[in-house]
């Protein structure tokens, strides 16, 4: 069971890093963008890179080393930690964009989801 969360997990994160790598079509970028700083535009673009390499690593970890993760202490801790900062993100849609749009309470929902595909096989794994 907890295998199959942390696989599913993984698939999440690497469609999640795919979404992302659509930012610069569905947020325009390249004309809203325009109005800040070259600095500012910048390190949105080099955050957002960072991003999808996070993303792209915690799907590959999940998928193709998910028995060391579930069978070691550092797999588990590091479980753990993908889950906290599935819940950190989580919090930070809350407090910069709240919940009034749909598309918040859904990031909310997936923050909480993703969490719990790494959070709760990573504690049960301690």
């Amino acid at each position: 069971m907890h295998k199959s969360l942390v696989i599913a997990g993984g698939v999440a994160c690497l469609a999640i890093a795919i979404y992302h790598l659509m930012f610069w079509r569905i947020l325009q970028w390249e004309t809203t963008l325009a109005s800040l700083s070259p600095s500012n535009r910048n390190v949105m673009q080099i955050f957002n890179v960072c991003l999808i390499l996070v993303f792209i690593g915690f799907g590959c970890l999940a998928i193709f080393h998910v028995d060391e993760l579930l069978a070691t202490r550092l797999g588990s801790d590091l479980l753990v930690a993908i889950g906290l900062f599935w819940i950190a993100r989580g919090i930070q849609e809350i407090y910069f964009f709240g919940l009034r749009r749909p598309m918040s309470r859904v990031n909310v929902a997936l923050c909480v989801v993703l969490s719990g595909l790494f959070g709760i096989p990573g504690v049960a794994s301690l």
